[in-house]
């Protein structure tokens, strides 16, 4: 089995600094992504939210900042109930009427996965939606590989593996209740370690829609801190994912995990922010307009009605960033270096 160690000790990380210099504010990245949760409306009678459309100004502010290729759409695309047509006029009014009309994200691909509020309604209609080249949902299961040119004339690479949680975890309360007992996600946690296995990139970001550790009103997923969490540290990745409405970054062994699931509204109340390991928690916004009991420094002191991720990469290192429905930069951990291959 190929393992691989995080540059994190501080040594190294200092000799890392010291030959490459971790990316300052104004360096353009390589490359860089958008990512958002649970976003999708409110309903089919009211299919956006004011804040789902402020969240999407904000992402094209960031987009044309940044230099962003490539946004990531988390789950719950349509809420309540999911759409059951590939034909829904959903598509067009919570998606297309959303971010294709934004100058600085209706050229860029949208890479989806689904959420449980869209199993209620038929995934297989998202999966076939094809109104515009924007939607991209080949699979439940399916991996998208980047590269960049590096400084040195080289190539830098990341792989984002995109996982379906539900049939990852179907025992969980909110997944669907079909999937039960069926042993379906046997196959698929082969194949997400296969694809960890199989990956030589420079840098490996899983993306899925339930976390593995969250403070707000859904709280960690027990499946995936069993499973999820030991694969990431073995092969050297890190975790996106959406389903708590709340934004939070967690670490542990140097995984860093990312929660970003204010894509509609902010946000849930820390109900279960008492079962994550206190060492673990490293950023998280919480309660209605994130007034509740946060963690961590907030560079935006006003109310919060929505936000997003955005992902940095450079050529030795990866940023992850929070921002705010009005595209404001919220939170902004040190960059993590690349990871190496152990031998």
């Amino acid at each position: 089995m190929a393992r691989f160690l995080f540059c994190h000790l501080v040594s190294f990380a200092s000799l890392l600094t010291a030959s490459y210099g971790f990316p300052g504010q104004s360096q353009k990245a390589g490359a860089a992504f958008l990512a958002i949760g649970d976003w999708g409306g409110w309903s089919n009678s009211v299919p956006v939210s004011k804040w789902q459309l402020q969240t999407a100004d904000g992402m094209n502010k960031v987009a044309n900042e940044l230099g962003v290729s490539k946004v990531f759409l988390l789950g719950d695309n349509f809420y309540d109930r999911g759409v059951k047509s590939n034909t829904s006029k959903r598509f067009n009014q919570t998606f297309e009427e959303v971010f294709g009309t934004k100058e600085h994200l209706q050229d860029l691909p949208f890479h989806v996965i689904a959420g449980n509020h869209d199993y209620y309604g038929k995934v297989q209609a998202q999966m076939d939606y094809k109104g515009s080249h924007r939607w991209q949902f080949p699979a439940l299961f399916y991996v998208v590989k980047h590269s960049w040119r590096r400084a040195d004339g080289g190539t830098a690479t990341v792989d984002i593996i995109f996982t379906d949680s539900q049939l990852l975890v179907p025992e969980y309360t909110l997944s669907p209740k079909q999937f039960r007992h069926t042993g379906i996600e046997v196959e698929k946690w082969a194949w997400v370690e296969q694809q960890m296995e199989a990956s030589t990139a420079d840098f490996l970001i899983v993306a899925g829609h339930y976390p593995i550790y969250a403070s707000g009103g859904e709280g960690p997923v027990k499946e995936m801190v069993q499973k999820m969490l030991p694969l990431l540290k073995a092969h050297g990745a890190h975790y996106i994912s959406g389903h708590d409405h709340i934004l939070g970054h967690y670490e542990e062994e140097g995984v860093h995990m990312f929660v970003t699931g204010i894509g509609r509204m902010c946000c849930y109340p820390p109900k279960y922010a008492h079962l994550v390991p206190k060492q673990a928690v490293k950023f998280y916004l919480v309660g209605d307009k994130a007034k509740g009991p946060g963690v961590g420094t907030r560079l935006v002191s006003s109310d919060i009605e929505g936000g997003f991720l955005a992902i940095e990469l450079f050529d030795e290192f990866i940023r992850f960033s929070f921002y705010t429905e009005t595209g404001a930069l919220l939170y902004q951990p040190t960059a993590i270096p690349k990871r190496v291959q152990a031998h």
